[in-house]
């Protein structure tokens, strides 16, 4: 075989090899729209399905629109404290204490999505105000941490806690109490709060300094579910109160 026809072998396959590996890059265009899904579609239902799912639909139905509660006011989310806001805090707070002594709750007010009216609360009701899946954890953090968490509070102009008293001057921070207590920052303190604050959303990142004591597995939507039921065996309506935890000098 002659050198010359290895040479033109070995160009004619380096060339090939360069065109496939290095082919020019050609420009795409994507289109994208939303279409509304909706009876202006012309879709029609599906009997088959409709029939198969309307039995699950009604036992669902049933469970959620079941009265477990009664409600004497409107308790509704808002900046710096609410009612709502302080109801889930303090009875998380409460649940906490069954299961080790704690000392601070908090809630975020995103976490909260829809007030409590006036009237029958039903588990539907519930599943409005915190339909999401955080779970309650207990951790322990340092009062350097706890100063700086109540500071991030007052940046947010109020988030839902409880146990803490808030001195605010002018949007500054001046004094924290923790159990009736001016805070020690050299003490460690015990906080329940969601899994979800835990990794500093909505602005709370102190809360990442924490270490974690106890995880009961007890999603936070439950203990509002529990406390209710529970009050109302005991023939009490749901309440809660406005009070001076987060005080304006």
């Amino acid at each position: 075989m002659s050198k010359l026809y290895i040479l033109l072998v070995f160009v004619l396959g380096v060339g090939l090899v360069t065109y496939f590996v290095r082919q020019p890059s050609q420009k795409i265009t994507v289109y994208s729209e939303a279409i509304l899904v909706n009876a202006d579609v012309g879709l029609s239902p599906c009997v088959a399905i409709d029939e198969f799912v309307q039995p699950f639909k009604d036992t669902i139905d049933s469970e959620m629109n079941t009265v477990i509660g009664y409600a004497p006011q409107d308790m509704t989310v808002g900046r710096p404290q609410s009612l709502l806001s302080n109801f889930v805090a303090d009875l998380l707070l409460e649940r906490a204490n069954t299961i080790i002594p704690t000392a601070i709750s908090v809630v975020n007010m995103g976490g909260l999505r829809y007030p409590i009216m006036k009237g029958d609360i039903t588990v539907r009701s519930v599943f409005a105000v915190m339909p999401f899946e955080n779970e309650c954890i207990i951790v322990s953090m340092t009062g350097d941490a706890i100063w700086q968490l109540a500071n991030e509070i007052v940046v947010a102009n109020g988030e839902g806690y409880s146990g803490m008293q808030l001195i605010v001057k002018k949007n500054i921070l001046q004094r924290v109490y923790v159990q009736g207590k001016p805070l020690d920052k050299t003490a460690t303190y015990r906080v329940i709060t969601s899994d979800y604050l835990l990794t500093g959303k909505d602005g709370l990142t102190a809360l990442l300094q924490h270490k974690v004591l106890v995880n009961p597995a007890i999603k936070m939507r439950d203990v509002i579910l529990e406390h209710i039921v529970n009050e109302t065996k005991q023939g009490k309506p749901i309440i809660a109160e406005m009070d001076n935890r987060y005080q304006i000098e």
